[in-house]
């Protein structure tokens, strides 16, 4: 099980900063695949909402396609952060932060200066799909939900 591999609620493995456990973007220079899914396992610990986790994602998703097949739009270095209330973990947030970087017609302006739209994949629709991932495996391999 992931939980036996990588453990579960170990606040000590991680960073605080003012009380809050997180990991930053530096963390990324060292983070490896074991690292991501022990932090994760770590962080989403609530069994019983691993299916609103997921549920959030998939909205998130939809919008994300939908600005892309109704407005061409692209939304570069944003962010997603999810939190809850330890007390209270039914009080969850999942969110998309920083968009001054979103374009919109991103087709129309990269043919203006030949770039392939490929070479103007923002990702976000791929991070997405990832994390959702992610979360769906610690799901199905610490809780057994095949």
């Amino acid at each position: 099980m992931l939980e036996q591999q990588y453990g579960n609620q170990n606040p000590q493995d991680w960073k605080i900063k003012n009380g809050i456990n997180y990991v930053d973007r530096s963390s990324s220079y060292y983070f490896t695949e074991e690292n991501l899914l022990k932090f994760m396992a770590d962080f989403f610990h609530f069994e019983n909402l691993f299916p609103s986790y997921l549920k959030q994602l998939e909205k998130i998703e939809e919008v994300f396609t939908n600005f892309r097949n109704n407005n061409d739009a692209r939304f570069y270095s944003c962010s997603i952060v999810f939190s809850y209330d330890e007390d209270d973990p039914t009080k969850f947030e999942c969110r998309v932060l920083d968009f001054s970087k979103v374009y919109f017609n991103v087709s129309k302006i990269a043919s203006s200066f030949n770039e392939d739209i490929d070479d103007c994949e923002d990702s976000i629709l791929l991070g997405i799909h990832s994390i959702h991932s992610i979360l769906d495996k610690i799901y199905r391999t610490n809780y057994n939900h095949n």
